[in-house]
């Protein structure tokens, strides 16, 4: 093999001088024709995956424009606008939706929506000294019939520790400890409810387990007075009193002329806003002569008689000199109200748990700002055409470029094509079905008439000022008449593009339909009507007030009873405890009391018992609110005996609870319940009742809404049908807000029922209160509501198919990147380059091995005619050495 290769150098035989690469790639030349011709067809197909590709991507954009038309909402946009107050002031920032009505509203905000906050009297340190060494439990609960909230509080807990664990309780309250400047004390934990609102007020029902609590979030409070310590006085200062405030306050007192306490010239001015305003004698402002005069040495006063509030200072011993400074901090633990948002609107007073609200104007979301309830605004709704104008636009820009692609791909250039086949370079779908078939269904269905359109309605697009060109097939926009036809039916123009049915019934409304419903007019009959599950009660809610209990290591031998209607807004037990003992009436007699179990102990009047100001027991069989102020209506009354000190007696006051067990997929099995109670305030009336109740169901996500009804309660789920289902027990033995006697033994139950009828005169499938057509009929796939108690006929409903509905399913069948017809001659065209490849390597593979073959065969020839050359030589040789040796030989010559 080696001998034939060096036979041949560079394609040429090195005996014969013959090219025999020249004849190889002659010889083999026929062979390569094939090759030729199949990458040729592979480079068109190549054309072709490519143009389906820039089709697919036209496609797309086509079907993007149709996605964002096909929504009612593109063609029923409102813009709400609102002016400011007299003032200039921005008391609220508004939306609209669809659903608004057109019009002009008068709104005035009279009071924000606000959260509760709470704060503790002051505190020394917020990281060092314990909330309570003894350690113990603070409890808490958002609403009256909110989760309790416990904290486990330890021996080594301080504020700063126990803010903290209530952020991480994951509660509804968010805690913080708020550093007020004061000079003793200056730290306060302070509680904010996470949602406004009335009904979230928060509860503190424990601060700790025993003992004096360390934080008061109940009592109004004076703090212990300050002495600055630059001050030369060196003698004691000391506060006192009963606040009676509404606010936080932090009085500062500064001498302005010096001596001793009751000399007559020592004075002072002060200050409620840090030094800002002085105040002098009787809550004048200070001029600087009309200071108050400083009391006798430890002698109470008025810090001014009108802006003190009941907190008292007082001096002991030692010089005051000028310019001296005093403070003390008076504490309302309500720092603010959990109140509701409250607003007229055009005549109407609305009140709202959040300062965003929804439902008081249809479609409109007003977000309040400010209040401001002297000067009103104007709220205005009115139609906004340019959305829908816009993306009409948008979508005739899209069809255009989709169409002015086919056209291209659709006109022949005989210079373009390829030669032999029927590709055209250019144009390389000129002759695919498929895309006539995707033009065709375009074409047909925009320029058509839609299906299903009522007779009342546009049922064309040239109807809204969009044209077609005979010629080319392109479409034109009449801004002018498409704006007309949007200000004067814009439900009829989103007819043209989405999937409508319009029921003759004002009880009917369409929910959706599938690709397999077709556009017709079907009938609607119902044989049971929807029902959703609703329980009825009464008026009012009741406050029981329990039996008097006498605690059997009393001594006291006569009764004690209770009476009175409780009108507390939580469950209390009242401890009474006799601190003077005596018969009742005697005048000597007298107890303490306390709501916490003996924790918080209280007066006569409701005042924090100081050893001396004890409630004094009435006459025999003579009922007495047991205190005038935090009794809520609960007395107590004694009857013979002789009373001694340390008996005690007990009286419980609850408010009714209602009980729920709430399912809204009652038809699972099994259904998951959601259990929970709330507690009514006793004495609520039937809108606080309602109030109550909405704000315990929003609470725990329940699909249930209480309603006042002529005067009674109704309580109904927000679903129809079967699948709502929910029951409700109360705590009060004779019904209470149910009205129902007994019904803490016997729940009342509310449950839903489905709705059951025909569409086009073939039973459907309901559910709640939606019928949805079997398959196999022309309504298939089509559902409805119906949102009426009664049964029979309820007209028809005409269904028809948009535009953008009907072409948008239809061009993601074209595109889909599995099925597409599109993916699919794209993949078939590959298939074709791959078999055409394989095809080629085949006949490739072929003409080297005859080349090979050639090469072999040209090189035995060259080594033939190479030993045929040495013969030839070596002969001619012979001959010549042969003849010359003859002659020699015979001496002579030829």
């Amino acid at each position: 093999m080696a001998t034939n290769s060096a036979a041949i150098s560079a394609g040429t035989g090195l005996v014969s001088g013959i090219n025999y690469a020249q004849l190889i790639s002659e010889l083999t030349a026929v062979d390569q024709q094939p090759i030729t011709q199949m990458q040729q067809r592979q480079q068109d197909y190549q054309l072709q995956i490519a143009a389906l590709s820039t089709l697919s991507t036209n496609l797309s954009s086509f079907k993007s424009a149709l996605d964002t038309l096909n929504s009612a909402d593109q063609f029923n946009t409102k813009k709400a606008t609102v002016t400011n107050t007299s003032g200039g002031i921005s008391v609220l920032n508004v939306s609209a939706s669809s659903s608004a009505a057109a019009g002009t509203h008068s709104i005035t905000v009279n009071q924000l929506a606000e959260s509760n906050i709470k704060a503790s009297q002051g505190w020394a340190d917020k990281n060092t000294t314990a909330i309570d060494p003894s350690g113990g439990t603070f409890s808490f609960k958002v609403g009256s019939g909110g989760a309790l909230t416990k904290i486990s509080v330890s021996s080594t807990m301080t504020l700063q520790g126990l803010a903290n664990a209530i952020n991480s309780s994951g509660s509804s309250v968010t805690a913080s400890v708020m550093n007020d400047g004061s000079g003793i004390n200056p730290y306060r934990l302070e509680l904010t409810t996470n949602s406004t609102g009335y009904s979230n007020e928060i509860y503190i029902t424990q601060n700790t387990a025993t003992g004096t609590p360390g934080l008061d979030f109940t009592d109004k409070q004076v703090g212990t007075a300050y002495a600055y310590t630059s001050n030369s006085y060196a003698g004691t200062v000391a506060s006192s009193g009963t606040y009676t405030g509404t606010t936080n306050k932090t009085y500062l007192l500064q001498i302005v002329n010096g001596d001793t306490p009751g000399s007559g010239n020592a004075t002072y001015k002060y200050s409620t806003d840090g030094g800002v305003t002085w105040y002098g004698a009787g809550g004048v402002v200070y001029n600087g002569s009309n200071g108050v005069a400083v009391a006798a040495d430890n002698t109470p006063q008025n810090i001014d008689g009108t802006h003190s509030e009941g907190v008292k200072v007082s001096f002991n011993g030692g010089t005051l000199a000028a310019g001296d400074q005093f403070s003390i901090a008076a504490y309302n633990p309500e720092m603010q109200t959990a109140q509701n948002a409250v607003l007229n609107v055009d005549g109407a007073t609305i009140t709202n748990s959040s300062n965003t609200i929804t439902d008081a104007v249809q479609g409109v979301t007003m977000n309040l700002l400010q209040a401001d309830s002297s000067s009103p605004v104007t709220l205005s709704v009115s139609s906004d055409t340019s959305t829908a104008q816009t993306n009409i636009q948008s979508f005739v820009t899209a069809y255009n470029t989709l169409m002015q692609y086919i056209n291209q791909q659709r006109t022949y250039d005989p210079s373009q094509n390829t030669a032999g086949t029927d590709i055209n370079q250019t144009n390389p779908l000129l002759t695919d079905p498929a895309l006539l078939l995707i033009k065709s269904r375009i074409v047909n269905t925009v320029t058509g008439t839609i299906p299903g359109i009522t007779p009342s309605q546009y049922s064309g697009l040239s109807q809204i000022g969009i044209s077609t060109d005979s010629t080319t097939g392109i479409l034109s926009l009449d801004t002018s008449k498409l704006s007309s036809a949007l200000q004067t039916n814009p439900s009829a123009v989103s007819n043209l593009f989405i999937s409508s049915a319009t029921p003759t019934n004002a009880a009917v409304s369409y929910v959706s339909k599938t690709s397999n419903t077709q556009p017709g007019n079907y009938s609607v009959y119902v044989t049971t009507a929807p029902q959703k599950a609703s329980v009825s009660g009464g008026g009012s809610s009741n406050g029981e007030i329990g039996q008097a209990y006498a605690y059997p290591s009393n001594s006291y031998a006569g009764t004690a009873s209770s009476s009175g209607a409780y009108t507390g807004t939580r469950n209390k037990t009242y401890l009474l405890q006799i601190v003077n003992g005596d018969t009742p009436g005697s005048g000597n007699a007298t107890y303490k009391y306390s709501t916490d179990g003996g924790v918080t102990w209280y007066g006569s009047g409701g005042v924090r018992y100081n050893g001396s100001n004890g409630v004094a027991v009435a006459a025999d069989n003579t009922p007495q609110n047991i205190d005038g102020t935090h009794s809520e209506g609960v007395k107590v009354s004694f009857n013979g005996g002789t009373l001694a000190a340390g008996d005690q007696f007990s009286v419980a006051a609850s408010c009714e609870t209602l009980t729920f067990e709430y399912t809204n997929n009652n038809t699972s099995s099994p259904p998951a319940y959601t259990d929970f109670g709330v507690t009514l305030p006793a004495g609520s009336t039937i809108n606080q009742i309602v109030d109550t109740l909405n704000s315990a169901f929003a609470t725990k996500n329940v699909g249930l809404t209480a309603s006042n009804v002529n005067g009674n309660l109704s309580i109904t789920s927000a679903d129809y049908g079967a699948k709502s289902w929910f029951q409700v027990s109360s705590s009060d033995q004779t019904g209470g807000v149910l009205g129902a006697p007994g019904a803490n033994s016997a729940p009342v139950t509310g449950t839903g029922v489905d709705i059951a009828g025909m569409i086009n005169g073939h039973p459907a499938i309901g559910s709640g209160d939606v019928l949805t057509s079997f398959s196999d009929f022309p309504e298939s796939g089509l559902s409805i509501n119906v949102d009426s108690s009664k049964t029979g006929g309820y007209g028809t409903i005409a269904v028809s198919s948009g535009i953008a509905s009907s072409l948008s399913s239809a061009i993601a069948s074209y595109t889909n990147s599995t099925t597409g017809i599109i993916v699919t001659e794209s993949n078939s065209n590959q298939t074709n380059i791959n078999n055409l490849t394989t095809q080629e390597n085949t006949i490739a593979s072929r003409i080297n091995q005859e080349t090979q073959l050639l090469q072999t065969q040209f090189a035995q020839l060259e080594t033939l005619l190479a030993t045929y050359k040495t013969q030839s030589a070596a002969v001619t040789s012979m001959f010549a050495n042969l003849g010359s040796g003859w002659a020699q030989n015979s001496g002579g010559t030829l």
